[in-house]
């Protein structure tokens, strides 16, 4: 591969993830909706795009790659997609301390 063409790309490393505090879906949301998971969103079209298709739903995508989480959150303030934001976390050990049981 020429130099030219050379790529970087930044991994998460899921044993680095600190587990996130168990988010106030109220206070995120400001309602009472029902709620759909985005697990590992990466670059967050789809997440974004189910976002603007459900508006009646509040969505949340997880990632454990921080950076991406930013740029989600960054973008749903961009659109106004006030139902849409990112957690940064290693759903295979933390979704359980995240969400309400029900």
């Amino acid at each position: 591969m020429s130099s030219d063409r050379s790529r970087y790309r930044r991994h998460g490393n899921p044993f680095t993830v600190v587990a996130p505090e168990k988010p106030d879906l109220l206070e995120i949301f400001n309602r009472d909706a029902p709620l759909a998971l985005d697990v590992g969103f990466g670059k967050g079209q789809f997440t974004t795009e189910l976002a603007r298709s459900c508006p009646d739903w509040n969505i949340i995508g997880f990632e454990i790659r921080e950076h991406f989480v930013n740029d989600l959150k960054e973008r749903a303030i961009e659109l106004k997609l006030s139902n849409l934001t990112a957690i940064q976390a290693n759903v295979n050990l933390h979704l359980a301390d995240l969400l309400p049981a029900d």
